[in-house]
C-alpha cells in the first residue's frame, strides 16, 4: 500500500520532468502578452525581445522593440498592466544583444543545473522574421554562449 501511495506521490513529478511541463509553460508567454494587448510574437516579422519573469504568482515583463522599452508587471492589481514606458531608453543598447539571443530555442532549457530559487525565465522574441524561445529557471547558474549572452541582456535590462 505504502509503495502505491508513493508511486501516486511520484507520478505528477515524474511528468512534470518527462516533458508536459515544458508545453504548459510554452503557453504562459502568449498569455501575459495577450493580457496586456500584446500580439502574439510566433507569427510577426518585427524585431523584438520580451522578457517575462514568473515568481509564484507574481509575473513581470520587459518588452524591447525599435520604439522603445516597456515594462509590465501585476504587483500592484494582480492583473498584469503596463507599469513603464520609456522610449527613450537605451534601447538600441538592449537590441544589439537579439542576433546572439535569436540562437536560444526551447532545447537551449537543457542547461537547467537543478538550482530553481522558484522563478522562471520566459524568453521570446523574434529576430529577422525568426521566432525564438527559451525558458531558464536559474540562467545565472547556466554557461554557454548563448546563456552568457541571455545573462548580459538580462543584467543590462534589470531584470538579474
Amino acid at each position: 500500500m505504502r509503495i502505491f501511495l508513493l508511486i501516486l506521490l511520484l507520478l505528477p513529478i515524474s511528468q512534470a520532468v518527462g516533458g508536459t511541463w515544458k508545453d504548459n509553460f510554452k503557453k504562459d508567454p502568449a498569455r501575459f502578452a495577450k493580457s496586456v494587448n500584446l500580439n502574439p510574437l510566433e507569427n510577426s516579422k518585427t524585431n523584438e525581445i520580451r522578457i517575462w519573469v514568473k515568481f509564484l504568482s507574481s509575473v513581470r515583463g520587459t518588452v524591447v522593440t525599435d520604439n522603445g522599452i516597456a515594462r509590465y508587471s501585476n504587483k500592484k492589481s494582480g492583473h498584469l498592466e503596463l507599469v513603464k514606458s520609456d522610449p527613450s531608453a537605451p534601447k538600441i543598447d538592449l537590441m544589439k544583444f537579439l542576433p546572439s539571443l535569436s540562437e536560444l530555442s526551447e532545447y537551449t532549457y537543457i542547461c537547467d543545473t537543478g538550482i530553481h530559487g522558484g522563478a522562471f525565465y520566459f524568453i521570446e522574441g523574434n529576430y529577422n522574421g525568426k521566432y525564438f524561445f527559451t525558458i531558464a529557471s536559474w540562467p545565472k547558474s547556466c554557461s554557454s554562449p548563448e546563456f552568457d549572452a541571455l545573462n548580459e541582456f538580462l543584467h543590462a535590462a534589470g531584470e538579474q
